[in-house]
């Protein structure tokens, strides 16, 4: 599940590799498509993101705020999470994990 930021940062690190592209439209464009996959930060993820740090904290492991949220987004919706960076999320209590590269079988 991409968040709008992932999205908007994404298209902007491609317009600074190819001028003239309209990040604005992209992003729209990919939106419109894609909308109802992009889940807010919204009171129920926050509150999750929260639990994720303080857990984070009290075993000694450091966490990136970006991480925390990502993985309350997900939490918060009761979805799994897509990634390719299983590494950072291993460890947080209830998340289920998928890497999209890895085969299922």
């Amino acid at each position: 599940m991409p968040d709008v930021d992932e999205v908007v940062h994404e298209r902007l690190r491609r317009q600074a590799a190819e001028p003239g592209r309209s990040v604005e439209a992209e992003v729209r464009a990919l939106l419109d498509v894609f909308g109802s996959w992009v889940v807010p930060l919204d009171e129920r993820a926050a509150h999750a993101t929260a639990h994720v740090l303080a857990t984070a904290t009290s075993v000694g492991r450091v966490m990136g705020t970006a991480e925390a949220q990502i993985a309350g987004i997900a939490l918060g919706a009761g979805s799994a999470l897509a990634t390719r960076n299983a590494r950072d999320f291993a460890g947080v209590g209830g998340l289920r994990l998928i890497n999209p590269l890895e085969s299922s079988s």
